[in-house]
């Protein structure tokens, strides 16, 4: 009864653990193991009786079968005694136990051969990544001793391109210093050529304004009549004079002249001499200075001459001391210089004092006035002479000091006055002046020619034609036609009637 139940309990155990184990077999070892586990050969039984053996505990033959023996002892003493009732529940446990030993040998290769071939394969892996990383060791190691000598090529590349970068700055700077000087240059040649056009209009619309007053003036009577009287009065004078020189004393014939004889023959000399281009030089008797005068406009030009000298006010009675002429004396000329535009007066000190365009005082006022007009380009001298008596010598100390620059005629008088202004005057390298003066110049025969052929002109030299200085003739005595000079115009006021179109 109880091998059947047993029989029973382990084919039960074994129809219910069969689809388990394989089910898990399949899934969890794959077709890998179970094709071993299908094509695996039976053992011997001479093999079989040793792995029992071999699994028993024990070192030994001996001591193996003392377990043995002891185990079955012990198991049969118990079970006799009924220390241990064996029941279904032992009988299921012992056939589980050895289903679950023979599940264990069965399965144990083909477990440890997968697991072999998988250490294997990682093995292999792992060989061949140490394989090709010895190869890429070797192969940079081969790629870096052929660029040994990179770290001094590429220090000394490095200081090429940074003598390179240093002569660009170098070159753009002086480059830039060339623009900027040939733009000053354009901007200075324009200006000048601007004034020269300016200057040349304003003494064409000068020109035909006299002529036209002039003439205006010649039709009235009262200038007939002084222009008469001032030429006899010049005529008397020269003849006196003439007698002086010759020592002897000479008669003056008196002549009636009448007044339209001498105003037509006046104005014919006048427009003949103004029309009509002379093809030579005559040099003309020229009156003698006999002071002031006594016409009423050669006073006041003298008067203004002597104020525009002054750098102060200056009072009637040290104008009456230098120039000679009592303005206190002279409603006329007092009232002429009191509203003249370029008279200033002063009623409570009763001073008169020349106002010119620009307030100039000092070397240092001209210095400011430059400053101010730097970015109008330069001034005309001639524009900057009645407001300084001293304009000269302030002009030749700012030169010198080189606070101005100056533009100067061929005579060397200054012409233009500019700033010298010092962000301008730039440090040149020493290297760059070298390099200047190691540029070879062709001699001054082979010169034209390498101009030429650089698409260059020469420079036109104009030379200054030196005249030698001729001992003057003494001429013979002999009566001659005697010009009559401008003192008949004394009386037009210039600076008062004439203002130029330009800037009305």
């Amino acid at each position: 009864m109880a091998f059947r139940l047993i029989s029973k309990s382990a084919a039960n155990a074994a129809i219910v653990a069969r689809p388990t184990l394989i089910n898990t077999s399949r899934q969890s070892l794959g077709a890998t193991a179970v094709r071993h586990y299908t094509t695996q050969k039976e053992a011997e039984p001479k093999e079989k009786a040793n792995s029992i053996i071999n699994a028993l505990p024990g070192n030994s033959l001996v001591s193996k079968t003392g377990f043995l023996t002891l185990g079955t002892g012990l198991a049969t003493f118990m079970i006799s005694k009924e220390i241990y009732v064996f029941n279904e529940e032992t009988l299921v446990l012992v056939a589980s136990a050895g289903l679950l030993g023979v599940l264990l040998k069965y399965l144990r290769e083909p477990f440890n051969d997968m697991a072999n071939d998988h250490i294997q394969r990682i093995k292999n892996i792992l060989v061949q990544a140490r394989e090709d990383h010895k190869t890429a060791v070797n192969e940079r190691i081969n790629e870096v001793g052929q660029m040994k000598d990179l770290v001094d090529v590429t220090k000394a590349l490095f200081e090429v391109s940074r003598e390179t970068a240093q002569l660009e700055a170098e070159a753009f700077k002086l480059k830039q210093q060339v623009d900027v000087a040939h733009e000053v240059k354009a901007t200075l040649d324009s200006w000048v050529r601007h004034k020269a056009n300016v200057r040349d209009r304003e003494q064409k619309q000068l020109a035909a304004f006299l002529i036209e007053k002039i003439n205006k003036d010649l039709q009235d009577p009262k200038i007939q009549q002084q222009i008469l009287e001032q030429a006899i009065v010049d005529v008397q004078t020269n003849a006196d004079i003439a007698v002086k020189r010759a020592g002897q004393a000479v008669p003056v014939k008196e002549t009636k002249l009448s007044t339209g004889t001498i105003a037509n023959n006046t104005k014919a000399s006048f427009d003949t001499g103004h029309d009509k281009k002379r093809k030579r030089s005559t040099v003309y008797s020229q009156p003698a200075n006999t002071g002031t005068g006594h016409h009423a406009m050669s006073q006041l030009y003298t008067v203004i001459q002597f104020l525009k000298d002054s750098d102060n006010p200056q009072s009637v009675v040290s104008i009456a001391s230098r120039t000679k002429v009592d303005i206190g004396k002279n409603p006329a000329l007092w009232e002429k210089l009191v509203n003249n535009n370029k008279i200033d007066f002063d009623p409570s000190n009763k001073t008169f004092a020349y106002k010119p365009t620009y307030q100039i005082r000092s070397k240092e006022d001209l210095l400011s006035l430059l400053i101010q007009k730097k970015n109008e380009g330069g001034m005309d001298y001639k524009d900057l002479k009645d407001s300084y008596s001293k304009l000269s010598s302030a002009v030749e100390e700012l030169a010198t000091e080189g606070q101005i620059l100056v533009v100067r005629n061929k005579d060397g008088n200054p012409r233009v006055l500019f700033h010298n202004d010092s962000q301008y005057n730039t440090a040149i390298d020493p290297e760059f002046k070298k390099m200047w003066s190691e540029i070879p110049i062709p001699d001054e025969t082979d010169l034209p020619k390498a101009l030429e052929v650089a698409g260059l002109k020469t420079m036109e030299v104009f030379e200054k034609k030196v005249t030698s200085e001729s001992k003057p003739k003494k001429s013979k005595t002999r009566n001659k036609r005697i010009k009559i000079t401008n003192t008949h115009l004394s009386h037009i006021d210039l600076s008062k009637d004439y203002v130029p179109a330009n800037k009305k």
